[in-house]
């Protein structure tokens, strides 16, 4: 009888732990900037920071992001994937810089000729663009968009 009493308290305990783990997950909250690093002969280089944060009373593991930026539907390119753990403390936040490199074809292919030629003569131009960040935190799968100008 005993061993059922301590069976159903680690239960209760698990289930606890578990709950509490999945509303860290739903809680979390990301924040992209993207900005031209450089227009060079081959493309553009993109540097992407994301910052997740937690404000939850739990530490939360994820792994490393995987950052895919859109435009119009279409996608302009993802980040390297990496088999990267990270540790984000209660109440707190890390920030990630990631290095993204898009080539002049895939460039007109999704942006359109005129848009790509005012890049590539240094005219001042922006376009929005969508940034996906996808993840697992704490092993349950996490995607946010959110919608960022990048400014030529």
């Amino acid at each position: 009888m005993l061993k059922w009493i301590i069976g159903a308290g680690a239960g209760i305990l698990t289930f606890g732990y578990l709950l509490k783990l999945n509303r860290a997950s739903q809680t979390i909250q990301t924040k992209t900037k993207a900005k031209i690093h450089k227009v060079g002969l081959s493309g553009i280089a993109v540097k992407i920071y994301a910052t997740i944060k937690n404000p939850n009373k739990l530490t939360i593991t994820l792994q490393k992001p995987l950052v895919t930026i859109s435009y119009g539907g279409k996608s302009l390119g993802t980040s390297q994937l990496e088999d990267e753990k990270i540790t984000v403390p209660e109440f707190g936040q890390k920030t990630f810089e990631i290095d993204m490199n898009f080539g002049w074809l895939a460039l007109t292919q999704s942006l359109g000729l005129s848009l790509v030629d005012a890049i590539r003569n240094k005219d001042k131009t922006s376009v929005n663009v969508d940034v996906i960040v996808t993840t697992t935190v704490n092993g349950i799968p996490y995607t946010d968009t959110e919608t960022t100008t990048l400014s030529f």
